[in-house]
């Protein structure tokens, strides 16, 4: 875990009791049990409106679908309060870049561009195998006694009903040991708080691996779940036995590779990170870029409407969202992407 000097001087509120963290939230003491829901009881019911949370499943051609649990208006509201008023004054470990004010996608690919060889590695469901006695551990370090730490642990996880998953179909349903982890208390895809505290459960892992980056004169960073390694002609010699040896370090932190996500990525090929390449410096893909491109086209000489396969809402903002990351990495090819959008006819 992390050291308690970690959490020293970080300013933040005391909460000695459960009647400080009810007041502190803002909520009824009588409501703290039952939005914490540490024995289940909510999470449980057949009935959606005892339920803290919605699910969603998000399916992808030719892969297990992922599920988003996403809390309701109170539920979200009290953990932005835990974001902001505890979470966010924790710094994480520097190899972190997912989620972190002034890192980014782009932070996390820098270090490696220009590199002999590139390797990528993802975690099998990053969220679901954080134990909840990690995440008590997390508060506790921070100072708050076990009650509290107990109860802060319980309103950013949740239960998933078993229910769930026979909603899928076999093709698509998860393995059983996997359909375990959700099945417990685990960190939900979706809370706002769920990737600030990953971020701190994996402080010893982003020791450990930058610990052996620094010992094979390599990189290491860590954006989520994906993780990137990077280095010269001795790591390309090594790859095989390196990913081996990272994937060890993993489980022995209580995290599992995706093998078929490994990619072990020369000069002489493009070196993907997070969907941008890193081979000489950072960019965009260029079948990224024309495919982009390319619908913004359509929408010039068709219509919006045309392009708009996955029926979003906002499709304006959506279009103009991508315009805007291509800016922010390539400003050069984001300003011709920008020229085309301005054409497009809205009305």
């Amino acid at each position: 875990m992390l050291p308690p000097s970690h959490f020293q001087n970080n300013d933040l509120p005391a909460l000695n009791t459960l009647d400080e963290l009810a007041q502190w939230l803002l909520i009824p003491k009588a409501e703290l049990d039952w939005f914490a829901d540490i024995t289940g009881i909510a999470a449980n019911s057949e009935k959606q409106n005892y339920r803290h949370y919605y699910n969603q499943w998000l399916a992808k051609k030719g892969k297990v679908p992922r599920l988003l649990e996403i809390p309701k208006k109170d539920m979200k509201e009290i953990q932005r309060k835990i974001l902001s008023g505890i979470l966010d004054k924790i710094p994480p470990h520097p190899s972190a870049h997912g989620f972190v004010k002034k890192r980014s996608i782009i932070t996390a690919a820098q270090c490696h561009a220009s590199e002999t060889v590139v390797i990528a590695m993802d975690f099998a469901e990053f969220f679901p195998r954080i134990r909840p006695a990690i995440v008590r551990a997390i508060f506790t370090a921070m100072g708050y006694p076990p009650p509290v730490a107990l109860h802060l642990a319980g309103l950013c996880m949740t239960i998933t009903q078993v229910s769930q998953f026979s909603q899928l179909s076999t093709e698509q349903r998860h393995s059983l040991d996997v359909q375990k982890l959700y099945l417990r208390p685990h960190l939900p895809q979706g809370a706002p708080t769920s990737p600030a505290l990953a971020n701190l459960a994996a402080w010893q892992l982003d020791i450990r691996l930058s610990a052996l980056c620094h010992n094979q004169e390599a990189n290491y960073s860590r954006y989520a779940d994906d993780m990137a390694f990077s280095g010269d002609k001795k790591l390309l010699l090594h790859a095989q036995s390196f990913t081996r040896l990272v994937s060890h370090i993993c489980i022995g932190e209580g995290f599992f590779i995706n093998p078929s996500k490994t990619r072990i990525m020369t000069q002489g090929h493009a070196q993907r990170l997070t969907g941008l390449v890193v081979n000489s410096h950072v960019n965009i893909g260029r079948k990224d870029f024309d495919r982009l491109k390319a619908i913004l086209h359509n929408c010039i000489t068709q219509n919006p409407k045309s392009q708009n396969r996955d029926n979003l809402a906002d499709f304006r903002n959506h279009l103009q969202g991508k315009v805007s990351w291509v800016e922010s990495i390539n400003p050069q090819k984001g300003q011709k992407l920008r020229q085309l959008f301005e054409k497009i006819d809205w009305t």
